[in-house]
């Protein structure tokens, strides 16, 4: 249900300068901004957990699909009904809108640090690595090489560090 001020100034009964001073207290104007502000304020959240990623499609954070959140986000902004004040706030956070072309790079270099610091290991799927999911990242590539989905050049980058599509089974005693 709207308010009073919404409904008045949806109807355009508010001056525009009164419009402006509720716009520079970041008014609520439509019924979904609060609920677009606390998504956001996850991804502040998220980012500031995992300062080298940003939720993968499918990723829920505390119990928000937020990269479901952040596609959508994406979609509008390329469509042009994101607006100028969302996209202003999605911007200060460095905010991707080109689809995730240079986080693969990212992680990809975090791999090659890790294996580098671990030389002896591969990261497990659960493994956390200076803020980045990077085990998860590992699975999601095995994942797109299965189905391939992985682009060919970035399947030879993770041979020659001797990355293994294939998962070794565990030996049970």
């Amino acid at each position: 249900m709207e308010s009073v001020v919404q409904h008045f100034a949806m109807s355009h009964k508010l001056e525009p300068i009164q419009v402006e001073m509720l716009d520079k207290i970041d008014f609520p104007w439509g019924p979904h901004d609060n609920q677009w502000h606390e998504r956001y304020d996850l991804l502040v959240k998220y980012r500031q957990q995992f300062p080298y990623q940003w939720p993968v499609t499918d990723e829920e954070y505390h119990g928000i699909k937020l990269g479901q959140w952040c596609s959508v986000n994406r979609k509008w902004y390329w469509n042009k009904t994101l607006g100028n004040k969302r996209s202003g706030l999605l911007n200060k956070l460095n905010f991707p809108w080109e689809k995730q072309e240079d986080q693969w790079q990212e992680k990809y270099e975090l791999l090659v640090k890790y294996r580098w610091q671990y030389p002896d290991q591969w990261p497990m799927q659960k493994t956390i690595y200076e803020g980045a999911k990077l085990g998860i990242w590992c699975r999601e590539q095995r994942r797109d090489y299965k189905w391939r989905l992985l682009e060919v050049e970035r399947e030879e980058m993770l041979k020659n560090i001797g990355f293994s599509f294939k998962l070794k089974q565990r030996q049970r005693p």
